[in-house]
């Protein structure tokens, strides 16, 4: 009985968010009535920062970008799924319960950082093929599947607005050396994808967060322990940006 309490404990806490300590994340059954929703699913672009203490705010300030998409807004109905670290075999987990308003995906990375190993640098051009791969895993080179064709088939109705929202820059100030060999093999052609789907249809939408007015040389736009993310403010942008892409 008591290990059926705590499973059911879990189970619930995952699907609202309360097991990743999630702000402004309200994962209801349903889709809420009267607001706009949001559906966030992804990794750390757009999970990060999820509390100030990477962020280098007061400790209490929530810096999250769906607390800016809360104030942009004005709606409580978020659901962000996203988590930092994951990959295409794990974003595909982060379920919403409702089709919202507005999809936000993202993701990519964390895959084509395992591509510059020691055996792939042994084989020319092998780095590359991998990262390819890793590509066609969330959007085929002719844009008939993927994992984001299968988000919003699954995620967005004929009046959702689907954001894919991703960088093709890797930060200067990464210290390892895969995250420039990642932006220089693929990101490109990542991007070039993303932009040719969201051709597709008036309601997709690519939102490259390098190419945002920031200076991208400025080591206070990024978050301060990794400098891999940016900064809470340029998260405070990205919603800005989203809300006058997407405007309610």
């Amino acid at each position: 009985m008591i290990k059926l309490i705590i499973s059911l404990i879990l189970i619930y806490s995952s699907s609202y968010g309360w097991a990743r300590h999630i702000p402004h994340s309200n994962c209801s059954w349903s889709k809420p009535e009267g607001v706009i929703s949001i559906g966030m699913i992804g990794d750390s672009v757009i999970s990060y920062p999820r509390c100030s203490r990477y962020s280098g705010c007061e400790y209490e300030k929530e810096t999250a970008l769906s607390h800016f998409l809360s104030e942009k807004y004005n709606t409580t109905a978020i659901c962000d799924k996203s988590n930092g670290g994951d990959t295409a075999d794990k974003i595909k987990y982060q379920s919403l319960s409702y089709k919202p308003d507005i999809l936000i995906i993202g993701g990519g990375f964390m895959d084509f950082l395992t591509c510059p190993s020691k055996e792939n640098r042994k084989i020319k051009g092998k780095t590359k093929e991998c990262m390819e791969e890793k590509l066609d895993q969330y959007l085929t080179k002719d844009l008939s599947s993927g994992l984001f064709v299968d988000l919003i088939n699954k995620y967005a109705n004929k009046d959702t607005q689907v954001i894919i929202m991703y960088t093709t820059w890797a930060s200067p100030f990464a210290k390892k050396k895969g995250w420039k060999t990642t932006e220089r093999l693929i990101l490109p052609e990542y991007g070039n994808r993303m932009k040719r789907l969201a051709e597709t249809s008036e309601n997709i939408h690519w939102f490259d967060v390098s190419k945002i007015d920031v200076d991208l040389y400025d080591r206070s736009n990024y978050d301060p322990i990794a400098g891999i993310h940016p900064s809470y403010k340029v998260y405070e942008w990205f919603a800005e940006y989203i809300y006058n892409l997407v405007p309610r």
